[in-house]
């Protein structure tokens, strides 16, 4: 019988908009997301424990292994893999769409 791993439910530990950490409730994986005011790039890190108090105010002595880039009107841009096997750029338009209440 083929058993599928349970999928990914992320927590978001900071609830911020900026410098938030998403823990996966079953300790698989653990993101940072970052992004400085002003910017409109922004960095998501794999680390390597869950978010912590301590954790939120360490440095990141890491290479990202996403990054997204928004135009300078915050309009949809490039997201850049860098972790391999997935390394590439992608446009933001080919697989997230801006919808309205109605869907339109």
């Amino acid at each position: 019988m083929y058993r599928q791993p349970l999928p990914l439910t992320l927590e978001d530990r900071t609830g911020q908009l900026t410098n938030s950490d998403f823990d996966d409730m079953y300790d698989r994986l653990f993101l940072h997301v970052a992004r400085q005011p002003g910017k409109t790039t922004t960095k998501i890190y794999e680390m390597n424990i869950r978010a912590s108090r301590h954790r939120s105010k360490q440095p990141l002595n890491r290479d990202p292994i996403i990054v997204l880039e928004f135009m300078p009107d915050e309009s949809l841009g490039t997201v850049t893999f860098l972790k391999p096997p997935y390394q590439g750029s992608i446009l933001m338009s080919r697989y997230l769409k801006k919808t309205s209440f109605f869907g339109t």
